[in-house]
């Protein structure tokens, strides 16, 4: 798909779960397809990166089952241990004329986020079920996200910003003590409830 048929017949963009469209434009380009993309249903997520627009598809079921698990654990942790943040989901955030995107969650931490955008979390959380596409750890940089959390292949990696890049870490600053390896092994846990209490159980054992 061209751009200029892209921008004339949005319909094009009802690709199908997981499917990704890259595309070359400006940022003004980029606003356009993001609004044309508002009035597709269901909507799908547009980011921007240094001239790059990319087009995702709305989630699969797998995406958002593991995304929901991740989030229920990981707040879960939060309230045990009296760890205050703002939870803010998928917001719309945006530099100017450089990238736009938006995360699958995102937490303020000790600080309550506002709803426009304008004030950028401190940890990113993202899920990853497909391939292709921008980088996420490079349009996350372009905000200066001071950590991101990869989940894929069912493993959640830590990335903490080191000056304009990323490093993988075996713990987050932010969150240290945050029991990484229950979240890989209670995540695929249905029913949710289940893998919440399971993780309470052994919060309390290791206190």
């Amino acid at each position: 798909m061209t751009l200029a048929t892209a921008i004339a017949q949005p319909e094009g963009f009802c690709l199908d779960p997981g499917e990704v469209l890259l595309l070359q434009g400006s940022w003004e380009v980029f606003l356009t397809i993001e609004a044309l993309c508002d009035s597709i249903s269901p909507r799908h997520r547009v980011s921007f990166l240094n001239g790059t627009i990319e087009i995702m598809a709305r989630p699969s079921g797998e995406h958002e089952r593991s995304k929901t698990n991740i989030v229920r654990l990981v707040e879960q942790y939060f309230l045990s241990e009296d760890i205050t943040f703002d939870a803010n989901g998928e917001i719309r955030l945006k530099v100017l004329e450089q990238a736009g995107s938006e995360p699958d969650e995102c937490y303020y931490i000790n600080r309550i986020g506002n709803d426009d955008g304008t004030e950028f979390p401190d940890i990113v959380l993202e899920v990853k079920v497909t391939s292709g596409g921008l980088d996420r750890l490079d349009v996350w940089a372009a905000f200066s996200i001071p950590e991101v959390w990869i989940h894929e292949k069912e493993r959640l990696r830590i990335f903490l910003l080191e000056g304009s890049t990323y490093r993988e870490a075996p713990s987050s600053r932010l969150v240290p003590h945050l029991p990484i390896a229950d979240v890989e092994e209670l995540c695929q846990i249905r029913p949710t409830s289940s893998a919440i209490r399971e993780l309470l159980k052994r919060i309390g054992s290791s206190s």
